[in-house]
């Protein structure tokens, strides 16, 4: 695979899944990073445009690119925040996994959940035992929402304390105001103001992402991102991944999202049988809400139905009485997700706790 550091040449709009006409919102939120559907539509995009396809043709597009639900070869990993290190290093960013919290009152140093063995819970009906948290400082806002991949995998994959990094430290959000116009008399009309929120990523942030099924990709270049087609620069960066999957999980193992995940269920498939070589059962999850993805299809010329995903950074606990339960191998890219598999969603880390 080739993987790729995106940098923004000014702001970014990659806006949540939440309606946005008049009469039902007036405000367009972004997310950051943005969902791997966005992420594949700008990379098959700029990769027509490389290939000097004549974009009203739509048996040549299909014929390079696919379609809006066959991507042919390409396979993409991520999206995923990454910065540049003083030493001229790429690291990748984690989302702060659901089941940890906040030890001191900056919320920047965080400590992973323990297991509890409780009596009667409200997780009960769905045959689950709860999570335990230590010591942690309440409040509403958790700053520390995002783990360098050294701090994630020496430290919380270790059941140790870690250092978290804020948002802002990351990206901001740029919110800007604008008035609807008529477009019969170029006039603004009365009552149409509307908000529309921008995400500025800081000087050393950008997006990583791995690509592959398109050899000749260029090694560096320039790319439209996101909604306004906004400009963005990319460069082609060496990049070990830390994490290998094991071969076999254990009779106890956990799954950390880095990525959404899609089930037709909602937060779990009707069967995870289908992901893994033996029967498993859930015991536990750390789960924070849901994520609400749509899009746009420029083939099509209509916005993609809203779904909901599991976000990233949630953890699900399994147990197995196998002494050979391994990942089904027949999954692509080896994700955990019902849909999406070949362009990013699902992507996990999984290993065993105690």
């Amino acid at each position: 695979m080739k993987t790729l550091y995106i940098n923004a040449v000014d702001v970014l709009l990659f806006r949540d899944g939440k309606p946005f006409d008049f009469g039902i919102s007036q405000k367009a939120k972004s997310v950051y990073p943005p969902a791997p559907t966005t992420v594949q539509g700008a990379i098959r995009s700029h990769y027509l445009v490389h290939k000097n396809v004549d974009l009203t043709q739509k048996a040549a597009i299909e014929a390079l690119v696919g379609t809006d639900t066959d991507v042919l070869d390409l396979r993409i990993q991520g999206p995923f925040i990454a910065r540049e290190r003083e030493d001229g290093q790429i690291e990748r960013l984690l989302r702060r996994p659901a089941d940890s919290a906040p030890i001191d009152d900056t919320a920047l140093q965080v400590l992973p959940s323990h297991l509890v063995h409780a009596g009667k819970s409200s997780l009960q009906r769905h045959a689950l035992q709860p999570l335990g948290l230590h010591d942690f400082i309440p409040g509403k806002a958790i700053y520390g929402d995002w783990v360098t991949e050294q701090q994630f995998f020496d430290h919380y994959w270790q059941g140790k304390p870690f250092s978290a990094v804020a948002t802002s430290a990351l990206y901001t959000a740029e919110p800007r105001l604008g008035i609807q116009l008529d477009p019969r008399h170029k006039t603004t009309i009365d009552g149409q103001l509307y908000q529309v929120e921008f995400v500025k990523p800081q000087p050393d942030t950008g997006l990583m992402i791995s690509i592959d099924g398109y050899p000749d990709w260029p090694d560096n270049g320039i790319l439209k991102l996101g909604g306004e087609s906004r400009g963005a620069y990319y460069r082609t960066i060496p990049y070990q991944p830390r994490y290998t999957a094991p071969k076999a999980l254990g009779k106890r193992f956990k799954v950390y999202f880095a990525t959404p995940t899609y089930f037709e269920n909602g937060w779990q498939p009707s069967q995870w049988q289908n992901f893994f070589t033996a029967p498993v059962t859930l015991s536990r999850v750390a789960l924070g809400g849901y994520e609400t993805h749509a899009g746009f299809s420029k083939s099509s010329g209509k916005s993609r139905a809203g779904k909901r995903y599991v976000p990233a950074g949630s953890v699900y606990y399994f147990e197995t009485t196998a002494n050979d339960c391994q990942l089904n191998p027949n999954l692509e890219q080896q994700a955990i997700t019902s849909a999406g598999a070949e362009i990013g969603f699902g992507q996990v880390f999984i290993t065993e706790w105690e």
